[in-house]
């Protein structure tokens, strides 16, 4: 407790039996733990490292490590490490560099309110239990390739100032970056099995693009699991990368029963893709948020049988294929009903290709057949229809020239 130690400090491959404790303690030369197996906890809570190159490479902790308010001046190596019990380090920092690549965190790791002052390195690092950085400082480019989270990563209100990559990442119970700043972009281009929150985030730009080359995964094709949702409400992004197939399904709010809070997240990210030259997509991200809306509605309410309508015939605006097999599904189901009614015009039965050409050419406007009887009430909803459809193609064709 309180020690200093003024020369370097060796103990490579040892094997520390029982409980150590290092608080307080002054490191002014280089410490070497590599290889080195704590069986009891180890406690470095308000130690000071300011030798130079700080090495705890291959070394296994059994038990609990703590690192709390410990200061490390130089470049610290952590790589390959194992610990077996929780890992605590709030309010740590590092000045110089510092790496975790390779390493098993079998408990809890948590990072709360830690500096990171130079470049960081948790790539291929394995977490099984939770892993914490709330209110954590990265000063420098940090990255977390290919690492794997087990548990939920928390990232709340933690804030990079360089550039940070998770590409090819894995988070297998979902990531929270509430309210994080990503002063200089992210890119993740991972594996989410769970939800992604990027509520209150801040990035000039969000690469949410599925990874590159995973071949032992089953979600090679996609950055989310079936189930996985996103959390976008109030985040700020110069620039969102993405495929909306991979996203399409996957927006949700906080509060679920609500979607209020979805409205801008639509709308923004629909002008992303628009101004990306990705129509079809920007068609796409409308038409999912104008079929949630429409579902909110009540039953019986003019508003959603309007909306039903206009999906249903048009893609909400966006398709005129699908106008195009609406008003031929139309025109198709309207001889099959004159055929049932039997209809007479000019004192003859009219047969199934009268009926289909009256079908189709009251569609276009010039009915070829004028019968007598209950038809003509059939005529007149399909020229309703039809002057309908019209409308949509005129309304539709403007849109698509203007966008």
């Amino acid at each position: 407790l309180g020690a200093t130690f003024h020369g370097d400090l060796h103990l490579t491959s040892a094997s520390i039996a029982r409980h150590i404790s290092c608080k307080r303690a002054a490191f002014h030369g280089v410490v070497d733990f590599s290889e080195t197996r704590f069986d009891g906890s180890a406690s470095f809570n308000e130690a000071t490292f300011d030798g130079g190159h700080q090495s705890f490479a291959r070394t296994h902790f059994e038990d609990s490590a703590y690192f709390e308010r410990t200061r490390f001046a130089g470049d610290v190596d952590f790589r390959d490490a194992a610990f077996q019990r929780q890992i605590s380090c709030k309010e740590a920092r590092w000045e110089g560099a510092l790496s975790f690549a390779g390493t098993r965190f079998y408990q809890r790791a948590l990072f709360w309110q830690a500096h990171f002052g130079g470049n960081v390195d948790f790539d291929a690092s394995l977490t099984v239990g939770e892993i914490g950085f709330e209110n954590a400082t990265f000063a420098r480019p940090a990255s977390f390739k290919r690492a794997v989270f087990v548990r939920l990563a928390r990232f709340v209100e933690t804030d990079f100032g360089d550039r940070v990559t998770f590409a090819g990442s894995r988070f297998q119970r979902g990531a929270e970056f509430y309210a994080t700043r990503f002063a200089a972009g992210v890119v993740f281009r991972s594996l989410f099995a769970g939800n992604l929150d990027l509520r209150q985030a801040e990035a000039p730009f969000l690469d949410l693009r599925p990874p590159v080359g995973d071949p032992q995964s089953g979600l090679a094709d996609t950055s989310f699991a079936t189930d996985a949702q996103v959390l976008l409400q109030e985040a700020h992004y110069g620039q969102l990368l993405l495929h909306w197939p991979h996203l399409a399904g996957r927006l949700a709010a906080a509060d679920s029963s609500s979607l209020e809070d979805l409205a801008p997240v639509y709308a923004s990210l629909r002008r992303q893709l628009e101004n990306r030259g990705l129509h079809a997509d920007a068609d796409a991200c409308r038409s999912e948020w104008l079929s949630r809306y429409t579902h909110s509605l009540p039953w019986i309410s003019p508003e959603r049988c309007a909306l039903q309508f206009f999906g249903l015939s048009t893609r909400y605006g966006t398709s005129l294929q699908r106008l195009a097999l609406f008003a031929l599904t139309s025109a198709l189901l309207f001889t099959l009903l004159f055929r049932l009614l039997r209809p007479v015009a000019e004192d003859r039965p009219l047969s199934l290709i009268d009926c289909a050409y009256l079908s189709f050419s009251t569609f276009l406007g010039r009915p070829s057949h004028h019968p007598t009887g209950g038809i003509r009430l059939l005529l007149l909803v399909e020229t309703l229809l039809a002057w309908i459809c019209w409308g949509l193609f005129i309304a539709t064709t403007l849109f698509l020239l203007m966008r």
